[in-house]
């Protein structure tokens, strides 16, 4: 199973970050390290994710309607685990697009979160050109400088990053109340506001600085991405107050019927 995982994911990502690393350090006058390759290798996968991203906002009425759903039944059956049981299972397969389309979001990034694991917790350090396909130039052995990233040891860990991790955690959670088309409750806000960046600080607290800088990217591309959302909502919202005015100035003695448009 270890050498499927190594053949057909590890390695393909693992050249890729040294083609990446590579190329990088042929611009002029860009001393690039592994820092900056996993930067770009982020983003990269952030574009390719994207439709998945968007898809995941758009689904949200419908992962809340499961959540509903979940929490009645519990709440119904809760002196019967058995019964409570079946009844989540049968939601779940009513629903089973939604919830597929959330387990391969999920398989994605824990994947790329192992690989990265693998390559900065002794990939670079360890790895020969064993793994390295015959058309990658040859790169081994990275220098040590070649291994850091604004002061910061790749392949260790830094409590610094875990704070700026955190923060960001809390930042794109408060966008992503705010452009929520849903009322937040406040058990959700106590949650994913506040127990969330606490507890991946607490999590990822051991996880090498590579590793972090690719959560720490993957969550400045995510507040961009809610704030161009958080944009267009204003926008829209902006768009639909005009018209309902002009409507109303064109027909003074008339009701204005809104049509919500879901």
């Amino acid at each position: 199973m270890f050498e499927l995982f190594q053949t057909f994911l590890y390695q393909p990502f693992f050249n890729l970050l040294l083609i990446i690393y590579w190329f990088l350090n042929l611009i002029p006058s860009f001393d690039a390290t592994m820092g900056h390759a996993v930067i770009v290798l982020t983003i990269v996968i952030r574009i390719i994710l994207l439709p998945i991203s968007l898809a995941a906002h758009r689904s949200e009425k419908e992962r809340r309607a499961i959540s509903a759903e979940i929490e009645d039944v519990e709440t119904k059956y809760k002196d019967n685990p058995v019964e409570s049981k079946l009844a989540v299972k049968q939601i779940f397969r009513k629903n089973r697009r939604v919830v597929v389309a959330e387990l391969i979001s999920f398989s994605i990034q824990f994947g790329i979160s192992m690989i990265l694991w693998m390559v900065f917790s002794k990939g670079l350090v360890e790895q020969s050109n064993t793994l390295v396909y015959s058309f990658v130039p040859r790169v081994f052995p990275l220098p040590p400088e070649k291994l850091m990233f604004m002061g910061f040891t790749l392949f260790e860990p830094h409590w610094q990053l875990n704070v700026i991790q955190s923060i960001l955690i809390l930042i794109l959670e408060t966008l992503g109340a705010y452009i929520s088309a849903y009322p937040v409750s406040r058990r959700e806000v106590v949650r994913m506001q506040f127990t969330l960046p606490i507890v991946s600080f607490m999590i990822f607290a051991f996880l090498p600085a590579g590793k972090k800088l690719f959560v720490i990217t993957t969550l400045v591309f995510s507040i961009i991405l809610n704030l161009i959302l958080a944009i267009w909502k204003k926008i829209y919202e902006l768009q639909e107050k005009l018209e309902l005015k002009d409507a109303q100035a064109a027909n003074p003695g008339e009701d204005t019927v809104v049509v919500e448009v879901k």
